[in-house]
């Protein structure tokens, strides 16, 4: 009789285990709960210490000042030989290095400070439509035996741009973008560790850069902190394109 209410406990256990690790909510619940964990009523500063590469390899190269401001709306600053500032208003991007705009499109090294500018569920899942991560599907998958969910594919062999929040904490673990160069399919991957929620300031502590599996850059926070911005224009991309010489490469 044990034996038989064992081998029933043991079925029932697998099944229910089974059951949790099958359902994914839509990729709206995963936002909304995502967001709610955060206050968003004031900007935010970030200050970074930017390394290269990684391991033994590793060598310090810039620091960082990131000002955030609710929703969709941020610079970038990295301080190291070359002073590059990286703006985004809206969806509106501007890339300057050493007072010059070089581009205005979106660059690899900044692309993940923008998962991380949203308030609402509309802009969030804007920028998701955006980065051609496809909201209508959420699977299931491991990183480090962590179960996450997996916006932006069912089939995780196939090249698709995914974002993958853990389960426990509802907070971005991992982006992963695809680019097409010449016939080649190129990978971006950005992992993120260090959330401090209590605080309600909704920024990773640590990021990781991987291009093609190579770790080409680490971001490491030396302070998060709510500000005060007394000026705006810092992130009014219209003001900056007349202001600034344009050189841009074709």
């Amino acid at each position: 009789m044990k034996k038989k209410i064992s081998f029933i406990a043991i079925l029932a256990t697998l099944f229910y285990a089974g059951l949790a690790y099958s359902y994914t909510p839509a990729s709206y619940v995963l936002i909304k709960n995502l967001l709610k964990q955060f206050s968003f009523d004031n900007p935010v500063r970030v200050e970074q210490d930017v390394y290269k590469n990684g391991g033994t390899d590793k060598e310090f190269y810039s620091n960082a000042e990131v000002m955030i401001k609710y929703p969709f709306t941020l610079k970038v600053t990295l301080n190291s030989n070359l002073k590059r500032e990286y703006i985004v208003q809206d969806d509106d991007i501007i890339e300057i290095n050493d007072n010059t705009i070089i581009s205005f499109k979106r660059n690899a090294t900044f692309l993940f400070y923008e998962l991380f500018s949203f308030d609402n569920i509309d802009d969030f899942l804007r920028y998701l439509t955006i980065m051609k991560i496809d909201q209508e599907k959420v699977t299931m998958g491991l990183i480090d035996r962590e179960i996450c969910y997996v916006i932006g594919s069912d089939n995780l062999n196939e090249y698709k741009n995914q974002l993958w929040i853990d389960k426990k904490t509802l907070l971005p673990k991992k982006l992963v973008i695809f680019y097409s160069d010449n016939g080649e399919t190129i990978a971006f991957r950005y992992e993120f560790t260090g959330y401090d929620a209590k605080s309600g300031l909704y920024f990773p502590k640590n990021v990781r850069f991987y291009h093609d599996d190579k770790l080409k850059l680490e971001f490491a926070a030396t302070k998060i902190t709510r500000t005060v911005i007394d000026d705006d224009s810092v992130f009014n991309t219209k003001k900056i394109r007349k202001e600034y010489k344009i050189d841009i490469a074709q």
